[in-house]
C-alpha cells in the first residue's frame, strides 16, 4: 500500500486551512462593514511611524541652524537604516545637502502641495511610490515646523528612500507579523497537539496490536482509557480477539480429539498388518506392503497433528526456564543425524535462552530433519547461535535450492508445501515448519526464514536470553 500522509500532518494542515480561511472572511466582513481595506494592516503601522519620526524630526528642526540640518538626517539615516531628505513644496533641499529626488516623486510632491495649499494635512498627505532603474521604495509626509527667526510655520516634505521593502520600519517590518504567527502557532500547538498526540497515539497502539494479532498473538489485548468512538474501536478489537482465539483454539482443540482418537485404530491396523505380513504369502507381500507404508504415513501425520494443536492451545500453559541451547542441539544432533549427514554445530557452551525445553527440541529437530530431507545432497549444514542483545539466535542453514521469495512467511502455514517438488513422498504433509513456529511462539520466540548467497535456506529462531 502506498504511503500516504501521515493523520498528524492532514489534522495540522486542515486547522492551518481552518485559520486561514477564517482569516480571510473576518477581512472580507472588515472591508464590507467598516470599510477597512486588507492593506490598512499593514500600510497603517508604517504610516504611523513615518509620522512619529516626522514629529520628532519637527521639534529638532526649530532649535537647528539650517546649516546642522544634513547633520540631523544623517543621524536619522543612520539610526533607522533609511535615506531621509527634507525638501519643499518643489523638490528642492531645506538643507545644505542636494536631495537627488527621482522626477516622479518631485511631480508628487508638487501635486500634494498644490491639492492641499501650503499647509496639507499631514496624513492625506502621505504617499508611497516605487521608482526603478535601480529599484527603489519612497514615503513621503508634510512636516511643519516652527523656527525661533520667524513668527509661522515653515512647511516642508520628509521624503524616506529604501533599496528595500522589507526590513526596516517605514515599508514593512516583520517583526510584528513573526511575533503574531509565533504567538498563533503556540496558540495551535497549545490547542491542537494535545488532541492531535491522543489519536495518532491511540491509533499507533492499536496498529501495534492488530499487528500482533494478525501474527497470531492472540493474548494481546488493548487497555480501554477513553469512552469515545477511539475507544469503542479498542473495545471491539478486544473482542474481536477474544472470538479469533476461540475460534483457533477450537479448531486446534478439533484436531487433536481427531488424532488423538486415530490413534487407537491405527495402532490397531499395524499391528494387524505385521501379523498379516508374516502370514502372506509370495504374491501378496508386496500389497501388504504398500498398505503398511500408507498406514505409517497416517501414523506420522497423526502425530504431527498432536504436535501442532498440542503446541498451539498450551502457549499459556507453558513452562518457560532456563534452558542451555548447546545441551539441546546435541541432543537434536544425536536422534536426528542419519550416518553419513554432514551437520556442523557451533553452538558455545554457556549460551542459554528462556524456553520450554521439549519445544525446544521439537522446533530445533523439526528444522534439522528438514534440512537433512530437503538439502541433505547438497553440502553440509550448520546449526549456530549467539546473542544479540538481549535476545539469543539460533539459525539453522543449508546449501539447498531455497525457497521462493513469496513463500518464505507461507511456508510456516499448516499444511502448506511446495508443489510438485516437495509432495507427499518428500514433503510429508505440510506441518514441520507450522510446528516449529507453533514451539517458537509457545516459547515467547519468533522465527523466520530467508535464502542465503548464493543459494540455501536460514532459518532463525529468536528467543530471550537467560
Amino acid at each position: 500500500m502506498r504511503a500516504g500522509l501521515s493523520l498528524t500532518w492532514k489534522i495540522a494542515l486542515l486547522a492551518i486551512l481552518t485559520l486561514v480561511m477564517l482569516t480571510v472572511v473576518l477581512l472580507i466582513f472588515a472591508g464590507v462593514q467598516f470599510r477597512i481595506s486588507p492593506e490598512n494592516f499593514i500600510v497603517a503601522p508604517t504610516l504611523n511611524r513615518v509620522l512619529s519620526v516626522s514629529g520628532e524630526l519637527a521639534q529638532d528642526l526649530g532649535e537647528t541652524p539650517v546649516e546642522s540640518r544634513a547633520e540631523l538626517l544623517e543621524q536619522l539615516s543612520k539610526q533607522y537604516d533609511v535615506d531621509f531628505y527634507l525638501v519643499d513644496g518643489n523638490g528642492n533641499s531645506l538643507t545644505r545637502t542636494p536631495a537627488a529626488l527621482p522626477k516622479e516623486i518631485v511631480d508628487e510632491i508638487g501635486q500634494r502641495f498644490r491639492n492641499g495649499g501650503p499647509r496639507p494635512a499631514p496624513r492625506r498627505g502621505i504617499f508611497r511610490a516605487t521608482t526603478g532603474s535601480p529599484t527603489r521604495y519612497w514615503v513621503s509626509v508634510p512636516i511643519r515646523w516652527r523656527t525661533a527667526d520667524t513668527s509661522g510655520l515653515t512647511s516642508g516634505y520628509l521624503v524616506v528612500m529604501s533599496d528595500s521593502f522589507i526590513g526596516n520600519q517605514f515599508f514593512f517590518d516583520p517583526k510584528p507579523w513573526l511575533a503574531l504567527t509565533l504567538a498563533l502557532t503556540i496558540v495551535f500547538v497549545s490547542v491542537w497537539l494535545p488532541l492531535i498526540r491522543s489519536l495518532t497515539g491511540a491509533i499507533t497502539e492499536m496498529t501495534h496490536a492488530t499487528s500482533r494479532i494478525a501474527e497470531g498473538q492472540f493474548d494481546t489485548r488493548l487497555e480501554i482509557r477513553r469512552g469515545d468512538e477511539v475507544g469503542q474501536l479498542a473495545s471491539s478489537i478486544n473482542r474481536m480477539t477474544t472470538t479469533l482465539a476461540g475460534f483457533v483454539k477450537g479448531q486446534k482443540r478439533f484436531l487433536a480429539d481427531i488424532a488423538h482418537e486415530l490413534c487407537a485404530p491405527i495402532a490397531r491396523m499395524q499391528m494387524a498388518l505385521g501379523i498379516l505380513e508374516q502370514r502372506a504369502d509370495d504374491k501378496s507381500i508386496e500389497y501388504v506392503a504398500d498398505v503398511k507404508d500408507d498406514v505409517q504415513h497416517m501414523s506420522e501425520l497423526i502425530d504431527e497433528l498432536l504436535s501442532f494443536s498440542k503446541a498451539g492451545m498450551q502457549i499459556a500453559e507453558t513452562d518457560i526456564v532456563r534452558v542451555e541451547v548447546a545441551d539441546i542441539v546435541q541432543r537434536v544432533l544425536e536422534r536426528e543425524s542419519p550416518p553419513g549427514a554432514q551437520i556442523q554445530a557451533s553452538v558455545m557452551k554457556g549460551i542459554a535462552v528462556l524456553a520450554n525445553p521439549d519445544y525446544l527440541f521439537r522446533a530445533i529437530s523439526n528444522l534439522v530433519r528438514n534440512a537433512i530431507r530437503y538439502a541433505g545432497s547438497a553440502g553440509p549444514i550448520s546449526v549456530s547461535a549467539h546473542s544479540e542483545g538481549q535476545e539469543t539466535v539460533i539459525t539453522v542453514a543449508d546449501s539447498g535450492p531455497g525457497l521462493p521469495e513469496n513463500s518464505l512467511e507461507e511456508v510456516f502455514a499448516p499444511f502448506f508445501r511446495l508443489e510438485p517438488s516437495r509432495g507427499r513422498d518428500t514433503g510429508g504433509a505440510g506441518l514441520g515448519l507450522a510446528i516449529v513456529k507453533a514451539c517458537v511462539e509457545a516459547c515467547k520466540g519468533s522465527v523466520r526464514a530467508h535464502n542465503r548467497q548464493p543459494s540455501g535456506l536460514e532459518v532463525e529462531i529468536r528467543l530471550r536470553t537467560a
